[in-house]
């Protein structure tokens, strides 16, 4: 598949990412603290600068979103990035972790990349292009019935209505999928999707750099992203109900709708 040169350059971002984040794996990483169990550590700030200066000297004219150091966009094309997309298991050495990279164009992505160091797998996709691994094309599963699928999920950071909430949806969907997997990184549940490993993912509370990128690989695999109540969506939603299509009727009867 021949890509865009801004396609190009989200890779090539994401591998000198990478090549930062695995330096800092196994060693002091200046771990602190943006709330009670919400971390942030020296290789999310230098992944994030470096992705920024990439993207930025070479694309300009696009706007940038960042999780750890500039949150503000400009116009209507912008860079939505996720320096390490599951930080509190890289501040852990957990294993599971990734750079998520995405073109959004009018709260929409329009190109996204994420890869996971670890394992060396390279997500990539374009509106209208489909989804792609490490450059073979990628489909969601064709499993029609909640029960035969695992399904993903995450936990909001702070107490409240939400995490109850998840709770609850917990409960509903035990007996009633094959079983739930929670990776700690929305982008790589995403993913997960996306190649057909699990049918369903449901989170009550994201931000746009979490899944702008893995949103678009969904799509483009053939998946169906709703909010929790079954409504459209933007990068902007928040909370997110993500399928194969097939099951997603029944999979939103088992999430407790939101607010």
């Amino acid at each position: 598949m021949n890509f865009s040169d801004e396609t190009n350059k989200m890779m090539d971002a994401a591998k000198e990412a990478a090549k930062i984040a695995l330096k800092y794996f196994d060693g002091e990483k200046d771990i602190r603290h943006k709330g009670k169990t919400d971390l942030v550590t020296i290789a999310d700030i230098e992944c994030e600068k470096k992705i920024k200066e990439m993207l930025m000297s070479e694309f300009p004219q696009h706007g940038f979103m960042g999780e750890e150091t500039d949150q503000v966009k400009e116009g209507s094309t912008y860079w939505v990035v996720d320096p390490i997309d599951g930080t509190n298991n890289f501040a852990s050495c957990y294993p599971i972790f990734c750079h998520s990279i995405a073109l959004v164009k009018d709260g929409k992505p329009i190109k996204g990349v994420v890869y996971d160091p670890i394992r060396k797998e390279m997500y990539v996709t374009e509106k209208g292009k489909g989804a792609y691994l490490n450059g073979k094309q990628i489909k969601v599963t064709d499993k029609r019935n909640l029960i035969d699928c695992l399904v993903g999920m995450g936990f909001p950071y702070a107490s409240g209505v939400k995490r109850e909430k998840t709770l609850a949806s917990t409960k509903n969907l035990v007996g009633n999928c094959l079983g739930i997997r929670r990776t700690g990184s929305a982008a790589i549940d995403l993913c997960y999707l996306a190649r057909g490993l699990t049918g369903a993912v449901f989170y009550y509370e994201l931000k746009p750099w979490d899944v702008a990128a893995a949103m678009l690989l969904v799509e483009e695999a053939g998946g169906k992203i709703t909010d929790i109540n079954g409504n459209d969506v933007d990068i902007f939603a928040n909370n997110y109900a993500v399928s194969n299509s097939l099951l997603h009727t029944e999979f939103l009867s088992c999430l407790e709708a939101f607010p």
